[in-house]
C-alpha cells in the first residue's frame, strides 16, 4: 500500500511455550506509524496467523491493553456471540478483501464494548498479503448516545454509526499516490487510477470551501499537521463532507517528500448539526426564528448598534382571537394558518434584521438599522391591506386581524429585557384600541401599564421572596363585641410597588393557576400561627381562610390539608374555609363533596359573598356549609329600607333555623350595626370594629378579647402638620406625573395624567387611579401649569387614602430653597387671583374628577 510499509521479522521464542514478536522496521521512515500513532481510534496490525504485532496508543486510551499485553491470537478478545463473524471477516480480509463489521470485544478489565470494526489487507515490499490492518471504532458511549436521543426526540436522526476512514499516502515528488485504502474510493466515487492520471484533490473540493481549503494547504507544506474539514464534489456530484487529518513527511533535509493522510466522510454527522440548529434556534411549525434566536439577534443588533450611535425598532405582532381559531378549528388547521401569516409575513417584511415567532400567537420584527417612522408605518399599512385578503385553510376562508405594539431602541430600552417590557406595553396599548390597531411607544409610558407589567411578572416570585403577608380581621360577637374569630387576609408587599391589595394580584393569580400555590402558602402560615400561639399560652381563636374552589379540582388537596394538620398538631376546629358563593354553582357537585370531606376532618366551611351568585335562600339546606357570610353589598344598604333589609333579615332568619352561623361583612356605620342587631345576626366584621391588621397588631387583640365600635371619624388617616401652607383650589387642575427614581436608580417612563387638589411650597395633593407606594426612595416628577407658569418638581409620597376607583395621595417635595422661594412668589400670586371674582384662568380646571378620568380612559 505504501512504497515504505515495514518488513516484520518475526523471531520465535518457545522457552515459555509463547511466541515473542520482536518487530525491526526496516527503512527511515516511520510516518505512516506515526499517522496511525496520532490517530483517535485503535489500530491494531494482525498478522496472518491471527497475532497482533503492532498497537498505537489509543488502543490503551480506549481498551486498557498494550502491546505487551496482546500476548493471545486477536479472536481470544472477540465476545463468543461474534467469534464466527470475527474469523470469517478476517479470512477474506486476508484474502485481500477490506471487511467492516460490528462487533463485542473486551477489553483490559473484562467488559463488554461494542466496536465497528474494519480489516484492511496490507502486504510486504512484493505485494503478499502479510496480515490486515485492523481498525476499531469504539461504538459503545455512541450507541448509547444514541438510542437515548432516538427514544427522545423521534424527528432527529440517530448519529451517524460509524465513519469509513480512507487512508491514503501522495508522493510529492512524482504527483502520484503510493497508497489509496478502498474507503478513498468509496467516499470520492473515483478510483485510484482515476485521481494518479486525470483528477487533481484540489479539482474536487466544492467551491465554496476552495479557499478555506487554501489556507490549511499553506500550513501543510510549511511542516505542520492539520485536521479540518471541508466538502468536495463526488464523481456521482453529490457534496459531501470530510474531515482530513493531513500530515507532511520531511527528508533529511527538511523538504516534504510525502503527505499521509486519513480522510472519513462526516455528511451525517454535519446534516444533524444543522437539524440541531433548527430546533435550537427555529420555530417548527413557521420556519421563524423561536425566541430564544430572537432574543439572542436582538442582543447582538443592540451591541452593534450602540457602537455606531444608532437606532432600530422592534415591532410585536399579535394575532388577535387566534385562541378561539384553535378552539373552534383545532390545532391542525391552526398550525397551518400560522405557516400562512409567517410566509405573508416574511413576503411582507423584506429587507428587515429578524422576524421570530415570540409566543403561540406573537411574533416579532426587529427593523434594520436607522429605519425611519414612516417606513414602519409603511410596512404597517401594508401589512394591514394584505390581511384583508382571507387565507385558505383546507376549506376554509380565514381573515386575521393583528396588534401591533412598536418600541425603539435606545429610547424605549437598551438591553433585551427593557425592549421586552416595553414592547409588551406598547402592544397592550394597541389592544386597548381594538382589532387591527397600532402603538408606538416613544417615551409615553405610563406607570399604569409598568405597575401591571411588573406585578404580573413578579407574581411567580412572590411566595421564593417571602414577599407575601397575612392580615388578620376580627369577626366579633354583634351584642357583646367579643373576638369570636377572625378572616386571614393576604397582602404582597411588593419591593417597588409596596402593599399590593388582593383585589389586584388575586384575579391574576387565578388566571395563571398561581392561586393554588398561594392558597396552600395561607394555609401552612395560619396552621403555624395556630400553633405557634398555642406553644405560647395565648387564647386561640378559630380562623378562616379564603380558598379557591380550583384547590378542589387538584387530586393532591386533600393529602396537603391531612399533611399541615399533622405537622403542626393543631385542632382542626380552629379552621375555617371560605368558598365563594359563585365557585360553588359553578363546580356545585365536587365542592359539595370537598365540603362533606372537611366536616369529617373537623374543619369547618363558610359560604363567602352569599347573595352574589345565583343560589336562593332556599338552596340554603342543601349546601353543607358551617357559616353563612352576608356581602358588603347588602350590608351598605341595609339602613335605606329598600328591600335590601328583608332579604337580610331573611338570610339570617332562614340560616338561623338551619343552625347556620351567619356573619354580616363590610360594616362600617353604628346604623348598620344597631339594624343587624335587631336582625339577631350573630357575627360582625368590618371596619366599625377592626380594619385588617398585621399579625403583631392582631395578638395585642386577642389578648383584649373585647372591641369597641369606632366612630367613622377615628377611622380616617391622621395626615401630619405641615411646615408649609397650603392652598385648596376651588377646582382641581390637570397635571402630568412619571417615576424618576427607585432606591437611587434612575427610572426612564412616560407621564400619566393626575389631577392637583390644592399645592403650596412644600407639596401638593392629587388624586390618580394608580395605586402608588407610600416610600420616600420612589421620586416622582410633577408637571402643571399656574397662571400661565409651568412648574416642574420632584416628590414623594407620604401619605394616601383609598377611594372607589381613585386615590389621594399627599405629596412632599424634594427641592432647593431657591426653586421653593421661586414657588412662594407663584403661589403668592395664585392666592391674589383667587380672591377676585373671575378665578377660572388659574390652570386648566376639571370640576368631575370621575368624568375626566372616565373620558381619559383610566377607570
Amino acid at each position: 500500500m505504501l512504497d515504505t510499509i515495514p518488513f516484520i521479522n518475526r523471531k520465535k521464542n518457545r522457552n515459555n511455550n509463547s511466541e515473542t514478536i520482536n518487530i525491526e522496521i526496516y527503512h527511515n521512515d516511520n510516518n505512516l506509524t506515526s499517522l496511525f500513532d496520532n490517530h483517535p481510534d485503535p489500530i491494531v496490525v494482525i498478522n496472518k496467523d491471527g497475532y497482533p504485532i503492532y498497537a498505537n496508543d489509543a488502543l490503551t486510551a480506549v481498551s486498557g491493553y498494550t502491546m505487551s499485553d496482546l500476548k493471545y491470537k486477536y479472536i481470544e478478545y472477540v465476545h463468543k456471540d461474534y467469534v464466527e463473524e470475527a474469523k470469517k471477516c478476517f479470512k477474506k480480509g486476508t484474502k485481500g478483501k477490506v471487511q467492516h463489521f460490528v462487533s463485542c470485544i473486551y477489553d483490559k478489565n473484562g467488559n463488554v464494548m461494542t466496536a465497528n470494526i474494519t480489516y484492511v489487507p496490507y502486504t510486504d515490499s512484493m505485494k503478499n498479503i502479510i496480515g490486515v490492518y485492523c481498525i476499531i471504532k469504539d461504538m459503545t458511549k455512541m450507541i448509547e448516545i444514541e438510542n437515548t436521543y432516538h427514544e427522545q426526540q423521534e424527528r432527529i436522526q440517530k448519529v451517524y454509526a460509524h465513519l469509513e476512514v480512507g487512508v491514503w499516502s501522495y508522493d510529492v515528488l512524482t504527483n502520484t499516490f503510493l497508497l489509496t485504502s478502498p474507503g478513498v474510493e468509496k467516499i470520492t466515487g473515483y478510483t485510484v487510477k482515476e485521481l494518479n492520471e486525470s483528477i487533481k484533490w484540489q479539482d474536487i473540493i466544492y467551491e465554496n470551501d476552495k479557499e478555506k481549503y487554501t489556507d490549511e494547504q499553506f500550513k501543510l507544506w510549511n511542516g505542520n499537521n492539520i485536521n479540518h474539514e471541508y466538502r468536495i464534489v463526488r464523481k456521482d456530484g453529490k457534496v459531501v463532507w470530510l474531515q482530513d487529518q493531513t500530515l507532511p513527511v520531511k527528508d533529511e533535509h527538511g523538504e516534504i517528500i510525502r503527505i499521509d493522510g486519513i480522510v472519513t466522510e462526516i455528511t451525517k454527522h454535519k446534516e444533524n448539526e444543522e437539524k440541531l440548529y433548527k430546533l435550537a434556534y427555529f420555530d417548527s411549525i413557521t420556519g421563524l426564528f423561536n425566541k430564544e434566536k430572537f432574543d439572542t439577534v436582538l442582543a447582538k443588533k443592540i451591541a452593534t448598534t450602540s457602537r455606531s450611535n444608532g437606532s432600530f425598532s422592534v415591532l410585536y405582532l399579535d394575532i388577535d382571537r387566534f385562541k378561539k381559531i384553535v378552539a373552534t378549528l383545532g390545532y391542525r388547521i391552526a398550525n397551518k394558518l400560522l405557516k400562512a401569516f409567517a410566509t405573508r409575513l416574511e413576503e411582507l417584511a423584506g429587507d428587515v434584521s429578524c422576524i421570530g415567532r415570540i409566543t403561540s400567537d406573537e411574533f416579532g420584527i426587529i427593523t434594520n438599522e436607522r429605519i425611519s417612522r414612516e417606513e414602519v408605518m409603511l410596512l404597517i399599512n401594508n401589512l394591514f391591506d394584505d390581511l384583508k385578503v382571507p387565507f385558505i385553510v383546507d376549506d376554509y376562508e380565514l381573515f386575521l386581524t393583528v396588534s401591533i405594539g412598536i418600541c425603539s431602541y435606545p429610547e424605549d430600552g437598551q438591553d433585551v429585557v427593557s425592549i421586552e417590557k416595553s414592547g409588551e406595553i406598547a402592544l397592550s396599548r394597541a389592544k386597548e384600541r381594538g382589532k387591527n390597531t397600532y402603538y408606538f411607544l416613544n417615551k409615553i409610558t405610563d406607570l399604569t401599564h409598568l405597575r401591571h407589567i411588573e406585578i404580573e411578572s413578579d407574581l411567580a416570585k412572590s411566595i421564593e421572596l417571602n414577599q407575601l403577608l397575612l392580615y388578620f380581621q376580627p369577626r366579633v360577637d354583634t351584642k357583646s363585641g367579643k373576638v369570636l374569630s377572625a378572616e386571614a387576609l393576604i397582602r404582597w408587599q411588593h419591593p417597588n410597588w409596596g402593599l399590593v391589595s388582593p383585589s389586584e394580584f388575586i384575579p391574576l393569580a387565578e388566571e395563571t393557576g398561581f392561586i393554588n400555590e398561594i392558597g396552600d402558602w395561607v394555609i401552612s402560615q395560619v396552621c403555624q400561627y395556630l400553633h405557634d400561639w398555642k406553644k405560647e399560652g395565648k387564647e386561640v381563636i378559630p380562623i378562616s381562610i379564603n380558598i379557591s374552589a380550583q384547590r378542589f379540582l387538584r387530586h393532591d388537596w386533600k393529602a396537603f390539608i391531612c399533611d399541615i394538620i399533622s405537622k403542626t398538631k393543631i385542632d382542626p376546629a380552629f379552621i375555617e374555609f371560605e368558598i365563594t358563593e359563585t365557585y360553588l354553582i359553578r363546580h356545585e357537585e365536587e365542592i359539595i363533596e370537598a365540603i362533606k370531606y372537611l366536616k369529617q376532618l373537623g374543619i369547618k366551611v363558610a359560604l363567602d359573598d352569599f347573595g352574589t351568585g345565583f343560589s336562593s335562600i332556599s338552596q340554603l339546606a342543601k349546601f353543607p356549609v358551617d357559616t353563612i357570610k352576608i356581602d358588603r353589598s347588602f350590608i351598605k344598604k341595609v339602613t335605606e329600607q329598600n328591600g335590601d333589609e328583608i332579604l337580610a333579615k331573611g338570610i339570617i332568619y332562614i340560616a338561623n333555623s338551619l343552625n347556620k352561623n351567619v356573619v354580616a361583612e363590610g360594616v362600617e356605620t353604628v346604623e348598620q350595626l344597631n339594624v343587624l342587631q335587631q336582625l339577631e345576626c350573630k357575627e360582625i366584621q368590618g371596619f366599625l370594629f377592626s380594619k385588617p391588621v398585621p399579625v403583631i397588631e392582631f395578638v395585642r387583640i386577642l389578648e383584649k378579647k373585647f372591641l369597641k365600635p369606632k366612630s367613622a371619624e377615628s377611622s380616617r388617616p391622621i395626615i401630619n402638620k405641615r411646615k408649609y401652607y397650603r392652598i385648596d383650589l376651588p377646582y382641581s387642575i390637570e397635571g402630568k406625573m412619571t417615576l424618576t427614581s427607585i432606591q437611587g436608580k434612575e427610572v426612564d417612563l412616560g407621564k400619566t395624567d393626575i389631577l392637583i387638589q390644592n399645592i403650596g411650597p412644600g407639596g401638593l395633593k392629587f388624586l390618580s387611579t394608580i395605586n402608588l407606594p407610600v416610600r420616600p426612595d420612589v421620586i416622582y416628577q410633577f408637571e402643571t401649569t399656574i397662571l400661565n407658569e409651568p412648574i416642574t418638581v420632584l416628590g414623594h409620597v407620604v401619605w394616601k387614602v383609598e377611594d372607589v376607583g381613585t386615590f389621594q395621595y399627599g405629596i412632599q417635595f424634594v427641592i432647593d430653597e431657591k426653586d421653593r422661594d421661586r414657588l412662594i412668589n407663584l403661589f403668592n400670586h395664585l392666592t391674589l387671583h383667587l380672591r377676585k371674582p373671575s378665578r377660572a384662568t388659574y390652570g386648566e380646571v376639571v370640576e368631575n374628577s370621575h368624568n375626566y378620568f372616565r373620558q381619559k380612559k383610566l377607570v
